[in-house]
């Protein structure tokens, strides 16, 4: 990520859009001037992912991605009556 923040290369647009949904923005608030005013949660989140290479950035960023969807959708079991 601090190669990123000094320019010494930029990210690819699969790690913006990865980077953007662990954050819950957009990629144009990314890359917006303005620092993005991100929860603790994602902030942490960020942190963490910070520490591990581009590739595994992603596929973390797309499990967290997996997990926000299957908790945001109602419960696709079957209903059990008793």
């Amino acid at each position: 990520m601090s190669r990123y923040e000094t320019g010494v290369t930029l990210p690819s647009l699969v790690t913006l859009e990865a980077i953007a949904a662990v954050l819950h923005v957009t990629i144009a608030d990314l890359l917006d001037e303005e620092a993005p005013q991100g929860s603790a949660a994602g902030k942490r989140v960020l942190t963490l992912l910070e520490s591990l290479p581009p590739a595994k950035q992603r596929f973390v960023a797309d499990m967290v991605a997996s997990l926000v969807n299957f908790f945001r959708e109602p419960s696709a079991a079957p209903k059990t009556t008793r």
